[in-house]
């Protein structure tokens, strides 16, 4: 069973935090992509040999849905970060039209 966490961090943080969960999301394509053989579309299955290669189908998806929700967490993290930076950088601006007194 698959559950969404959440937890917070420190504004500055967020690219860090957000560079690791690319980086698992990725090593996770690549060890699902390692399992599959290179051959997999050249074999002629048998009987005897399906339910070894449905499993191995079924594992490599699950992997590859770990990594898809990993960089969807990405995305939607990345876009509420930057949307929160652009928001401190609208309010800490100076205001360029203010009289100088």
């Amino acid at each position: 069973m698959i559950v969404k966490i959440q937890h917070s961090v420190d504004i500055d943080d967020v690219p860090k935090k957000v560079d690791d969960l690319v980086s698992e999301a990725l090593a996770k394509i690549v060890h699902a992509a390692s399992d599959v053989p290179a051959n997999i579309g050249d074999i002629n299955l048998q009987a005897t040999e399906v339910s070894e290669v449905l499993e191995l189908l079924s594992t490599t998806r699950k992997r590859l849905l770990m990594a898809d929700s990993l960089l969807e967490d990405s995305t939607h993290i990345l876009r509420e970060w930057y949307s929160a930076k652009m928001s401190m950088n609208v309010v800490e601006a100076p205001d360029a039209e203010a009289p100088n007194e």
